[in-house]
């Protein structure tokens, strides 16, 4: 998902650049070529706003990944994909029940879930989840190990 301050900036760039391009068509002389030359800066701007938000837009996952505590999650709902993909991964509303840093609480989240585990994921799964230190109430499922404990390898006591 894009960024929403960064797309919120980048329209009006955009639309204003392709207003003053169609209106230095209608200008002559010195005044199309600095119309021309403002238009396409504009618009370039538009266009940079639009890459910073579609290039941000995995940064706080990778960061909480990265950072965040360690905990068990057992799944207490799942609601299969209905259409929606990211990345060829079915995106899935999930139930969990997580005994993070403040105690056991619900969480409820929808992840893309890879392929690979569609079939494995069922109500009473527990799967490793990652929680935000300063909000707990922010989970994402680190499927990297997930992998290794729906497949047996690690018990679920070493989460």
């Amino acid at each position: 998902m894009l960024k929403k301050p960064f797309v919120l900036v980048a329209l009006p760039f955009l639309v204003i650049g392709v207003l003053l391009l169609v209106v230095s068509l209608f200008l002559g002389g010195a005044l199309f070529w600095i119309g021309l030359i403002v238009s396409i800066v504009v618009i370039l701007l538009g266009v940079v706003f639009l890459v910073v938000a579609a290039t941000s837009a995995d940064k706080p996952s990778t960061k909480l990944l990265a950072s965040g505590q360690q905990a068990p999650a057992t799944v207490l709902e799942l609601t299969p994909p209905a259409g929606g993909d990211l990345n060829a991964n079915p995106q899935v509303r999930y139930l969990l029940g997580v005994d993070g840093p403040l105690g056991p609480r619900q969480v409820e989240l929808t992840q893309a879930t890879p392929q690979m585990f569609l079939r494995k994921v069922h109500e009473g799964s527990v799967l490793p989840v990652r929680v935000d230190r300063s909000n707990p109430d922010v989970v994402l499922i680190d499927w990297a190990r997930a992998s290794a404990v729906l497949d047996g390898t690690v018990p679920n006591m070493d989460l």
